[in-house]
């Protein structure tokens, strides 16, 4: 959990602004606010499964955290298989795509939980 402090150097990090002017303004460290800095730099499950959560693909969010593909791999496999589409992704290697995403999308709509074919798309970098 986070102190008010922490979340301020948070923010001023993510706002570009230069350690020794931090420290200055909140008073704290600069092993305070390299500690801030080395938690937004690691990546989380959390953070990762919010990226999917969002239609970013294991692909784009390697690309955007430097992570390990195997890491993000075995997350995204994770991910797939708590929102029950571990099937449509492993049929989907067999190039059905195009035809499974469609049966999703009529599954979402039966249940309520409707999805687009874009993020099914994006989702398993699909092509067709």
């Amino acid at each position: 959990m986070k102190t008010r402090v922490e979340a301020h150097i948070q923010k001023a990090l993510l706002q570009g602004r230069r350690y020794d002017a931090i420290a200055k303004e909140l008073r704290v460290s600069t092993k305070t606010i390299a500690k801030v800095a080395k938690e937004i730099r690691e990546i989380s499950p959390t953070r990762v499964f919010e990226m999917f959560d969002n239609g970013i693909t294991p692909w784009d969010v390697v690309k955007k955290t430097n992570a390990d593909p195997t890491k993000i791999n075995e997350w995204f496999k994770a991910w797939v298989e708590m929102h029950g589409l571990w099937d449509l992704w492993e049929r989907s290697k067999g190039g059905q795509t195009a035809m499974l995403l469609e049966e999703s999308i009529g599954e979402d709509e039966k249940s309520g939980g409707i999805r687009d074919l874009d993020y099914y798309r994006k989702l398993f970098n699909a092509k067709g």
